[in-house]
Parts: C-alpha cells; sequence; structure tokens
C-alpha cells in the first residue's frame, strides 16, 4: 500500500522483503517494516517525543467512558474534548466544523477512511487505527493507516455502511461516531465524495492496483518455494500461494464496480442519495507541456484525460501554467476568464484550458513582510506575508514554509491560490492576528512554532520540494533594528529587490501592513546600489523531474546574451548540446528529450557571458 500512498497525505509504514537466518539456518522471508511509535513520527515528523499524544483506541478502550488500555504515548483528554465538543455541537453548522478543523487534519483524516474503506479492512474501525497530535499549539489529531491484513479480498463489502453505521465487534458506535458526524456537514460529505472519485480516477484505478500486485508477486515469487518448503505445515503451497493472490486480483478488477455503479451494487451513489448518477469529464490543455490541471485534490500532467465524478457534489478546477506560460481562457466550462472554478456538473463534459508565454519568472512568490517579535501592549503573534508579483495566479497547494528548524512544517491547505499581485499572510496564530486584523482576509494559519527574535533562517517550498524563496534575518545591523519588540515589522522596500539582503529591508509603521502593499514600498531602484538588483542570470530546476523522455529547463536572462546549454553524465561526458545561441532578455524555456540516454542523473549546465550554473535532474526509462 505505501508506494500506492505515498503521494497523497497517508500516513503508512515504510516496507522491504528480507530473506532470514538465524544461526546459519534459513528462516524464510519476512517483512522489515517500520513500527507505529514515538520514533516513527520522530523520523517522519520531526516531533518532540515527550510531548505526543499517541492513541490505539480499541474494543479494550471506550473513549468515551475513559476505561480500558491507556494511551501508548500522552493520554486521551484532548480526544475526548473533541469527541465531547462533537456530540454536544452540530455539525451541519459551519461554525462547529470550522472549529473541528482547528482540532482535525481533514484532508488526512478523509484520506484515511477512503483507503480503509476501498480496501475494504474488515478488521477496522474498532480495531486497528491510531492516531496522534503534537502536544503544542495548532497541534492537529492525524491518523496512520496500518494493518490491513483482513482488506483486498471482499469486493463487494460495503464498508463504507460499516464504517458510519454503529454495530458489534469491529464497528462498535464508539469507533463510527467521528466519520458518521462530520458526513452531517455539507462541505466536509462534498469533499469525502470527491475524494472518493480522486482516488478511483488515479491510485485505485484496476490497472495501478493490478501493476503493484504483480510487482510484489514478482519479487517475491524467485524465493517462495524455499519460504514454503521450511514453513510447508503452516502456509501450504505454491499453488495456495497463487490462489491468494488471484483473490487479490480478482478483488482490483472488481471491487469499483461495487463501490462506484450506478446500479444498486454502486454504494456510494446509494448511501449518498446521489440521484443524477455520475458523469465523466474530459480534460485536456491547448498544446502539450505547458501547463496541468488541478481538480480536487489531484494534479493531472498527462493529457488527454478523463474521470468519472457526480453532478451531485461540485467539483473545482484550477489551471496550473508551467514556469514561462500564463493562464489564458478556458473552453467548455464558464467563467472561462477564472483560473480557478468551482462547478456542478449537467451531464458528461470536455474541457481545455489554454496558456499563453509569459515572462514571469519560475516561482515568482516573495517573503515580502515579516513580524518576529511584537510589542506587549498590541500581540497578533507571529506572522509572514507573501507577495505575487507576478501577472498570474499561482496555487500554493501543499506548499511548505519551514523556519531554520527542518521540524518545524507548516504545509499550505489545498486550493489555496494567490492572485496576480496579491498578498497571503501565514500566522503562528490566526485568532490573535485576527484580533489585531479583522479587516485582513487573505490569511492563513496556525503554523505553530514562533519565529525567533534574534533572527533566524526562513523558507518556502513548493509542492515537489523546490525551494521557492528564503532568507535569514537578523535584529542587529545591518537589519533594522526597530521591528525588534516595538511594533513594527520588517518590510521589504520593494519586491524587485533581493530579500536576502539587509540593505533591502525597512522597518514598518507600527504593526505593519499585512495583505497590502509595503507602506515603505519605494517606486524606482535606479538609486539603489547594483547590488541588491536581482542578477543577469536565472536558471530554474527542470522539470518534471525526474522524467521520462522529455524535460523542460527554464532560465531568465536580464539582458541579451549568448547561452549554451549543454548536458552531462555524471561522470562529467558531454551528452548533448541544446542549445548554443544569442538570446534576447527575458524568461526562456527549453525541451530537452533523453533518446537514446540510460537512466540516471545527469547534469545541466548553461553559461552565459560572466555566468555559470549547475543542476541535477533524474532520468527515469
Amino acid at each position: 500500500m505505501q508506494s500506492l500512498t505515498k503521494d497523497i497525505d497517508v500516513d503508512t509504514q515504510a516496507y522491504r522483503p528480507a530473506i532470514v537466518f538465524l544461526n546459519g539456518e534459513y528462516w524464510g522471508i519476512y517483512s522489515i517494516r517500520e513500527k507505529v511509535n514515538k520514533h516513527y513520527l520522530v523520523t517522519h515528523y520531526g516531533v518532540d517525543p515527550d510531548n505526543i499524544d499517541l492513541l490505539e483506541p480499541t474494543t479494550l478502550y471506550i473513549p468515551q467512558q475513559g476505561r480500558g488500555e491507556p494511551a501508548i504515548e500522552g493520554d486521551f483528554e484532548e480526544y475526548n474534548a473533541l469527541l465531547n465538543y462533537i456530540k454536544n455541537h452540530d455539525m451541519s453548522v459551519s461554525a462547529n466544523y470550522d472549529y473541528v478543523k482547528t482540532q482535525v487534519d481533514i484532508n488526512n483524516f478523509i484520506n484515511h477512511k477512503v483507503v480503509q474503506i476501498y480496501v475494504a479492512n474488515d478488521d477496522w474501525p474498532g480495531n486497528n487505527e491510531k492516531l496522534w497530535r503534537p502536544r503544542k499549539a495548532g497541534g492537529k489529531w492525524r491518523w496512520i493507516t496500518f494493518d490491513a491484513d483482513t482488506g483486498f479480498k471482499l469486493y463487494d463489502h460495503n464498508t463504507l455502511e460499516w464504517a458510519t453505521t454503529p454495530g458489534s465487534y469491529p464497528h462498535p458506535d464508539w469507533s463510527v461516531f467521528l466519520l458518521s458526524a462530520l458526513l452531517q456537514n455539507q462541505n466536509f460529505r462534498n469533499e469525502f465524495i470527491n475524494r472518493f472519485a480522486d482516488f478511483s480516477n488515479t491510485i485505485f484505478r484496476q490497472e495501478v492496483i493490478t501493476q503493484r500486485i504483480n510487482e510484489m508477486k514478482e519479487e517475491l515469487e524467485p524465493e517462495m518455494p524455499r519460504h514454503l518448503a521450511r514453513w510447508k505445515d503452516s502456509i501450504g503451497t505454491m499453488d495456495n500461494w497463487y490462489k491468494n493472490i488471484s483473490v487479490m486480483s480478482t478483488f482490483a478488477q472488481r471491487r469499483w464496480s461495487y463501490i462506484y455503479s450506478q446500479n444498486l451494487r454502486g454504494y456510494i451513489i446509494k448511501y449518498f442519495n446521489l440521484t443524477n448518477g455520475k458523469t465523466t469529464i474530459s480534460l485536456n490543455v491547448s498544446e502539450q507541456g505547458v501547463g496541468k490541471i488541478k481538480i480536487n485534490s489531484i494534479v493531472i500532467n498527462e493529457f488527454p484525460w478523463n474521470g468519472i465524478y457526480f453532478p451531485d457534489v461540485p467539483v473545482h478546477i484550477t489551471a496550473q501554467p508551467n514556469p514561462g506560460y500564463r493562464f489564458s481562457i478556458w473552453s467548455g466550462i464558464t467563467p472561462a476568464d477564472s483560473v480557478s472554478i468551482v462547478t456542478s456538473l449537467n451531464g458528461d463534459i470536455s474541457v481545455t484550458t489554454h496558456f499563453e508565454p509569459s515572462s514571469s519568472t519560475q516561482y515568482p512568490i516573495v517573503i515580502n513582510e515579516i513580524n518576529y517579535r511584537s510589542s506587549d501592549s498590541v500581540n497578533p503573534e507571529d506572522w509572514v506575508e507573501f507577495y505575487n508579483p507576478s501577472e498570474d495566479p499561482v496555487d500554493l497547494s501543499r506548499w511548505v514554509f519551514k523556519d531554520e528548524d527542518d521540524t518545524h512544517v507548516y504545509i499550505i491547505p489545498q486550493n489555496t491560490v494567490i492572485g496576480a499581485h496579491d498578498y497571503l499572510v501565514l500566522c503562528r496564530n490566526a485568532s490573535l492576528f485576527h484580533e489585531v486584523f479583522p479587516e485582513v482576509t487573505v490569511y492563513l494559519g496556525d503554523f505553530g512554532f514562533g519565529l525567533s527574535g534574534t533572527g533566524e533562517l526562513i523558507r518556502l517550498f513548493n509542492d515537489q520540494g523546490v525551494l521557492v524563496d528564503s532568507l535569514t534575518y537578523d535584529d542587529n545591523p545591518p537589519w533594522p533594528e526597530e521591528p525588534d519588540g516595538t511594533g513594527l515589522t520588517l518590510s521589504l522596500r520593494n519586491p524587485v529587490l533581493d530579500n536576502a539582503l539587509p540593505g533591502n529591508w525597512s522597518a514598518s509603521s507600527p504593526h505593519g501592513t499585512p495583505g497590502e502593499k509595503n507602506d515603505v514600498f519605494i517606486v524606482g531602484v535606479d538609486d539603489l546600489d547594483e547590488s541588491s538588483i536581482p542578477g543577469i542570470f536565472i536558471l530554474g530546476q527542470n522539470y518534471p523531474n525526474p522524467f521520462n523522455q522529455i524535460t523542460t529547463i527554464p532560465f531568465y536572462a536580464s539582458e541579451d546574451s549568448r547561452v549554451t546549454l549543454e548536458i552531462y553524465s555524471i561522470l562529467g561526458q558531454r551528452v548533448a548540446k541544446i542549445l548554443d545561441e544569442y538570446l534576447p532578455s527575458g524568461y526562456h524555456t527549453i525541451t530537452f528529450r533523453a533518446n537514446d540516454l540510460a537512466g540516471g542523473l545527469y547534469l545541466y549546465t548553461v553559461k552565459a557571458e560572466n555566468f555559470l550554473k549547475t543542476k541535477q535532474m533524474v532520468y527515469v526509462k
């Protein structure tokens, strides 16, 4: 399951098979698998192992009654408080649901439930259920998916009803309470249904599951005769092994017809009373390689693409231009000029997005204002403002904000788009920020960790882990000293300036200008030192990376210049020269076709006047 879920927000255990010998005696195939404990959370999230709640609610421990097995780490106090809140508040009311979202990582919760329901785990949810939270401000509950060994066999099992309807073990009333309660909220309900559709159209397609089953079979098959000979009394024969694999393959072939079909067997349609059945969305781009389309939680980058969705449930479609392009217009959907659209379907539709060349740099988002130490009298807590200086909206979904501690991570929520020439504020404490700035609407939170009052590194990464912007501020000269506890903020004088240089920052007026142009903004840059202005050349990371056959290399030149672009093997041998010509200033993209090259790590080098830069890329055949 791990390889199927690695690209979605589901916590699973890493796994690999191993051949074991004890004192020289053959002991067969064993599975090396991560253990779900506090060390798992330290490894994956960098949390303080002494400040977490890690729970495994089972029939041995009924949370609402507070009896039975203790918590693995921490206690059940906050979890019980969450359940009691939901029990005493109507989840169909938006304000009540919004509070729950401050306590629960909703995206992870939905993904976990959808995965368990798809695999038809009938030893769940009253068993094999673990959840955790960091014990700190803004810490949210997340679920860990594990021990689904009873799944992948009962392809006609109505696991959705099982997971939402009180019954006997293993789905007693307390184990289905949270999901069934949240499904009373229309926004959660729509997101849950759309997540089923997203996954059915991607990671849980029949051919994807079948391919993964065959890969695991081929990996284990050569060793199985010896393993079975060692354990023949308890496991059986190769014929039995093949029959078990056949059961899983049959599951992959038939599962979605029972979950998803329009007849009475399709229990998604039946459970949610989706009277209009289902429909097909066809997505395409006007030209290959110029952009992608995001639908709900998934990003499509290979076209044309078809997916099945439900007319009763609105879908969210967003155009995502590749570097060097901007969104132009949609055909087949309205409003045609909106980069992001929420629409209800009235039958099968075919949608194409059109992109046009843009001179915007690859990742234009700029760290523009920082509040790292408020005054004692007015304290909105720490916040950071981002600015989009380009002409195009930028989708920040699942981008990552960090300080210098890699364990301090804030993941920007899905469907977060920052408009052209617009702002977005990330807050340590959104409630306190809103109290001080009630007029500001472009803010998110809570990122939970504080920014150092003595200066530190802050970073923004895109959803592929590529560093977009970073700087290390300080509270001592040459950095402005006034923002250190006086109520003033650290403000960039102009977004075109290099924000890594202290001379390009000033102290703002009291409490800053979140969500709008900085009050220290200067119109011209002619009077500034040349060292303040971005350099002549910027080399971007190729995309996609890793790539298969074709990839695009972006770069930006602020002056006309002769540019050479060459590809080298990891041993330093030149394997291709793909550009050698005089180019005008501006943004450029060059397409590289790997052709007959072997798969592996390669280097691409750009030379222009006094500029020389090299980056790595990975070719996967």
